[in-house]
């Protein structure tokens, strides 16, 4: 690998925006080029970055020798888009979720593998200061007992009863639970082995607003999940909160990165956690934290923050979500 990492950023959007962002900070890293169907996105980032813009992969690749890519594009077209690219020789970093089935995530991983080139999963929350923090603490506490955790937030895409009605029905199991599910995995340290879920919708047929998702993992522990699209728009708080019991404490993660509460049960007191003025502690800086993770994993080629195996395997839990969800709704209409 050379020195100086090329890379390319596939989707114009808020998220490739910030992966545009995290690849210009980086000092080993030449952002060389972004692409966007939509061309003039593509052109007003491209302005902002020092690269160029294309309209389509294909083009991007016959022109610029890259060595790895983000994918930010509707989830949809994750796997097409990093199909080529791998044929390409090329790194691929994709944002959640991998796929929308399990199928078609574990032949990208075999792909993947097949090519010996890297596959990650952009799971950012695993790079919050809040959580990371928590993570550490763990390391320490025993085995955990619980695990709960809330997400209501009224994202843009379904700010309106005319948008929601234009998204598929699955979408908060894809772009919320999802990022509850890799996070339970990765704060207890294992997969769920039984999930089941619950929900409501606005309307017969539209999307799920608000779900409870039940987790039970093999050495006894159990876990709650709350998604829901009745909370805040974006830039408002607070939005999250996880709570982890222990064999010997409590750990409270307050919206991501606002603080962390912990207290032992034989202790007297509590202690908090809150970021300092000069830590970069909001969720942008955990995606830049993520990224940035990423790089150094492509220039040594060791393994990603989360690997493409990891994302095949929470698309296989929201696969078991959305499952029981029509399991449960099947079960209230008979």
């Amino acid at each position: 690998m050379a020195d100086l990492l090329r890379v390319a950023v596939v989707g114009c959007g808020w998220a490739g925006q910030v992966h545009a962002e995290a690849y210009t900070r980086h000092p080993r890293v030449r952002l060389v080029g972004v692409c966007d169907p939509l061309i003039e996105r593509a052109e007003e980032l491209a302005s902002r970055t020092n690269c160029t813009p294309y309209s389509s992969i294909e083009a991007l690749l016959e022109h610029e020798k890259i060595d790895a890519v983000s994918i930010a594009s509707p989830s949809e077209t994750h796997v097409a888009l990093a199909e080529i690219c791998l044929a390409a020789e090329v790194a691929v970093l994709c944002e959640k979720p991998l796929s929308r089935d399990w199928i078609s995530a574990q032949h990208l991983v075999h792909t993947a593998r097949s090519s010996g080139r890297l596959l990650g999963v952009n799971y950012n929350r695993r790079f919050a200061a809040g959580y990371r923090l928590a993570s550490v603490r763990l390391k320490n506490s025993g085995d955990v007992r619980f695990i709960s955790s809330i997400l209501a937030q009224n994202v843009p895409l379904a700010a309106t009863p005319e948008m929601r009605a234009k998204l598929s029905q699955d979408f908060l199991v894809f772009d919320a639970c999802s990022h509850l599910l890799d996070l339970t995995c990765f704060l207890v340290g294992q997969e769920p082995q039984s999930i089941y879920a619950f929900g409501t919708r606005e309307a017969p047929g539209q999307l799920w607003t608000d779900i409870q998702i039940g987790l039970h993992f093999e050495q006894g522990a159990v876990g709650s999940l709350l998604v829901s699209l009745a909370g805040p728009e974006w830039g408002q708080l607070p939005i999250e909160r996880t709570e982890i019991g222990t064999q010997s404490e409590r750990i409270i993660v307050d919206n991501i990165s606002q603080s962390v509460e912990w207290f032992g049960y034989r202790d007297a007191e509590s202690h908090v956690w809150r970021p300092g003025v000069f830590e970069p502690v909001g969720y942008g800086d955990s995606m830049i934290a993520s990224i940035h993770a990423w790089v150094e994993a492509v220039m040594q080629n060791s393994l990603p923050p989360v690997t493409g195996e990891q994302g095949a395997r929470v698309v296989g839990l929201c696969e078991q979500v959305i499952n029981s969800l029509n399991a449960q709704e099947k079960g209230m209409q008979a």
